[in-house]
């Protein structure tokens, strides 16, 4: 038996609802990754910690990169997750799906 209009509107409503919860750890990421980028301090704040001052500048800066690309990438995911709600929306209208006999 062949997904009701109401099956699909809550399948592909369901993809959007998950890209928009994507789209919002996503900026949640991207400002875990300026204040990442805000840790490093100079060799006057470090004082006695002279030793770590490189290493920890080093890691901020790791950090704050890693977690701009991964803002990035969970954008990418968000934006697919709209596309095939769009996608399979948009076959459904044109009888896609029954016309080559999927369901």
């Amino acid at each position: 038996m062949p997904p009701t209009a109401h099956d699909i509107a809550v399948a592909t409503g369901a993809l959007r609802t998950e890209a928009d919860i994507w789209s919002a750890q996503a900026a949640v990421l991207a400002g875990i990754s300026g204040q990442a980028g805000e840790l490093a301090f100079d060799r006057l704040q470090a004082g006695v910690f002279q030793l770590i001052v490189t290493t920890h500048a080093d890691l901020s800066a790791a950090v704050a990169t890693r977690c701009g690309e991964g803002a990035g990438q969970m954008q990418q995911i968000a934006a697919t997750l709209r596309h095939v709600a769009d996608v399979y929306d948009d076959e459904e209208r044109r009888h896609v799906h029954a016309f080559r006999h999927l369901y």
